[in-house]
């Protein structure tokens, strides 16, 4: 008999800070099915994309600030208010 625990909904991560995650340590994993990989792989081209114009700009950034523009454009707020309504989607269905 085997047993698994997927850790569903969760918080985004504390911001600032100055690690960038991806997946499941970006908050990631889906509310309401657990699923994470199509979303991570979607993000990846947005982190990426996120570090190297940032890199490339003329001015030198801090790594806090980097890190906190990669994580915007990551978290942007629209995808922040669809997250909360997902999880309002697993709190119905967990009752």
């Amino acid at each position: 008999d085997e047993q698994c625990v997927i850790p569903m909904g969760g918080p985004l991560p504390v911001l600032p800070q100055r690690v960038v995650g991806i997946g499941g340590t970006a908050g990631m994993v889906h509310p309401s099915t657990g699923y994470m990989v199509a979303r991570t792989l979607a993000a990846a081209p947005i982190v990426a994309n996120s570090i190297v114009q940032y890199l490339g700009s003329d001015g030198v950034l801090p790594g806090n600030e980097l890190s906190a523009k990669v994580w915007k454009n990551l978290w942007p707020i629209e995808r922040r208010r669809q997250r909360e309504f997902f999880c309002f989607g697993m709190d119905i269905l967990l009752k």
